[in-house]
């Protein structure tokens, strides 16, 4: 279920930064890097243990618990993103 919704919320975020016209060289290129992004992704929220509480059940630890899971995970490809570009 995670997995659906993090390609889902990638897929709609290209979308709105492209006003649903995304380019062919994006719109080609968009697996081949995205796998990796939320393959991470999944493995910190597996780490995190959020996949042990059931999404009924959601409270404020649980949300603490995303954010920090996975604004790190982003945080480790923006400084990716950083030095390989530099």
């Amino acid at each position: 279920m995670y997995s659906v919704v993090l390609m889902t919320a990638t897929w709609i975020a290209y979308g709105l930064r492209f006003d649903f016209v995304v380019p062919t060289d994006h719109a080609s290129r968009f697996f081949d890097f995205w796998l990796w992004i939320w393959a991470g992704k999944l493995a910190v929220l597996a780490l995190a243990g959020q996949f042990s509480s059931l999404l009924s059940f959601f409270s404020l630890p649980d949300l603490k618990r995303l954010g920090v899971s996975l604004g790190s995970v982003t945080l480790v490809l923006m400084e990716l993103w950083y030095v390989s570009d530099g």
